[in-house]
């Protein structure tokens, strides 16, 4: 059975979807996706041997996240890929460093930092409480801590046709 609106109850609904549309207008529209931070990319590292994906963390994605997508050198000497073998575990030595998250639970905080993530290195097999932030579009300030220790480095921003060190799974993580 339909019901039928008085005059003003017709007026106040009518004002009601107006203001709810015009706020949704106004904040860009239904679904749409705050711009993407200046850190999301693939950026060289300091050495230039490896390239790091920076994207929204899966589990969270109001956090950055990295991984390895690219090597200068793919394998070790003997022709294998290479592995994490610089990990003080023991059982993580077999990782394959194409694809090894490299950079996770990065916090945007004010002035356009993200800190108090971590950073490993697997040339060293140690990991760092980490900050990023674009310094341009072509570069990337990385800083790892240890203690009261930290240590810079400039990352630059790789091509967008950089190939893949291997088969890796795709991001599946929506901006936030």
């Amino acid at each position: 059975m339909a019901s039928m609106c008085t005059g003003s109850q017709s007026r106040t609904v009518f004002a009601l979807v107006a203001s709810v549309l015009t706020a949704t207008l106004a904040s860009g529209g239904v679904g749409h996706a705050q711009s993407e931070p200046a850190e999301i990319g693939v950026w060289f590292n300091h050495t230039g041997k490896g390239a790091v994906q920076v994207y929204r963390c899966m589990q969270d994605p109001k956090r950055l996240c990295g991984r390895i997508v690219w090597l200068k050198k793919k394998t070790n000497d003997q022709g294998q890929p290479l592995t994490d073998g610089h990990n003080p575990k023991a059982a993580m030595r077999s990782r394959l460093i194409c694809g090894l998250s490299v950079l996770g639970n990065l916090q945007q905080a004010q002035g356009g930092i993200w800190k108090g993530g971590w950073v490993y290195d697997p040339e060293k097999g140690a990991a760092y409480t980490a900050s990023i932030q674009a310094k341009s579009p072509e570069q990337l300030v990385m800083t790892g801590y240890k203690g009261i220790f930290y240590k810079t480095h400039i990352w630059k921003r790789a091509p967008a046709d950089l190939p893949a060190c291997g088969e890796l799974e795709p991001i599946t993580a929506s901006a936030g």
